[in-house]
C-alpha cells in the first residue's frame, strides 16, 4: 500500500513488479481507436506477470502481432502487424501466455 498526499492536481503513475498471476490482466483502450483524435497510440497490455508473450490474432486464427517473453510487467502494441501494416478495423482475439503455463484469452476491437 502506497499513500501520499500532493499540494497540487497531478497525474501519477506506480511502476512495480510484475504480477504473480493473469487474473488481474488490463487491455487498454478498447476499443482502439487511432485514428479518432482521441490520442489512442498504443493498446496496453498491462498487469503481467514475469516472462509473458502476447500475441494477437484475427478472427480466422491469422497471427498479426507478437512479442517474445518480457519481464516488464506491460506490454504496448502500436496496432500494426509484425510486418509494419496497419491493423484493418475489425475484432481481434489476443492471448497471453506466461511460462507457468497460465493462458489468459480476450477480445480487442480496433476502430479506424
Amino acid at each position: 500500500r502506497v499513500r501520499f498526499t500532493t499540494p497540487h492536481l497531478s497525474l501519477f503513475a506506480l511502476l512495480g513488479a510484475p504480477a504473480d498471476t493473469l487474473d488481474g490482466i488490463k487491455v487498454y483502450p478498447n476499443p482502439f481507436k487511432p485514428t479518432a483524435g482521441l490520442g489512442h497510440t498504443q493498446v496496453i497490455f498491462d498487469n503481467l506477470t514475469t516472462g509473458v508473450q502476447v500475441r494477437v490474432f484475427t478472427l480466422m486464427g491469422d497471427l498479426v502481432w507478437e512479442t517474445g517473453p518480457t519481464d516488464l510487467g506491460q506490454v504496448r502494441w502500436n496496432g500494426q502487424s509484425t510486418a509494419g501494416n496497419d491493423a484493418a478495423a475489425g475484432l481481434y482475439l489476443y492471448v497471453v501466455t506466461n511460462p507457468k503455463g497460465e493462458k489468459r484469452r480476450g477480445k480487442l476491437v480496433v476502430l479506424r
